[in-house]
């Protein structure tokens, strides 16, 4: 919830005058969001839910508790990934995340109905001829396929790449497979810019 886009959602959600709970990692990611919505706090109109890991098995249960929607846009981005870890790991934790917040609404989100996961264009788009257009149909495993054989030597933008492709097709595989009572919605931005929402500026 602290991070560009998190933060985004939170502030458009409040600004519809949804109740949010926002699934964050530390007192310090809090200490942010209540001081940018500090009135939205006060009004209970903006909760926390802690968690210490995405990848960790049951990391969202207490998050998805008596919520109606779910939006997950937690992942690895490439100004976070370490180049000096194999890249497996940040596909893991890409796909642990999104397979987590499914499996954490199946079992204890009774009341959600849809759960939307930002997704990335880097999930579908390779290098096809000059105006290709790209649909549902179309996964670019070859990004994953470069990283398999690069390894360490991978960039992180095409890490990135790789484990949007596997969490995304993972999370429409666990759909198929689970049936839920929710639907699921992914959104592929191209690129994402603007003006954080969050203050920063706040100390402790």
């Amino acid at each position: 919830g602290s991070g560009f886009v998190g933060s985004g959602v939170i502030s458009s959600l409040l600004g519809r005058n949804f109740a949010v709970r926002a699934a964050i990692r530390s007192d310090e990611e809090a200490h942010y969001l209540k001081a940018t919505f500090s009135s939205h706090v006060s009004e209970r109109k903006l909760s926390f839910a802690y968690f210490s890991d995405i990848a960790d098995t049951g990391a969202f249960d207490g998050a998805v508790r008596d919520v109606d929607g779910v939006v997950h846009c937690a992942s690895p981005v490439p100004s976070t990934i370490d180049p000096e870890q194999h890249p497996d790991v940040t596909i893991d934790t890409a796909k642990k995340g999104v397979i987590g917040i499914l499996s954490s609404a199946r079992q204890h989100g009774t009341n959600v109905k849809r759960i939307v996961i930002t997704s990335s264009a880097a999930a579908v788009t390779d290098t096809k001829e000059d105006n290709y257009v790209y649909n549902e149909e179309n996964w670019n495993m070859s990004a994953r396929e470069l990283v398999t054989e690069m390894g360490y030597k991978a960039p992180p933008p095409l890490r990135y790449s790789a484990s949007k492709v596997v969490a995304e097709k993972a999370a429409w595989d666990w759909m198929k497979e689970h049936q839920p009572a929710f639907d699921l919605v992914t959104l592929l931005p191209t690129f994402v810019w603007g003006v954080s929402d969050l203050d920063r500026s706040s100390t402790h």
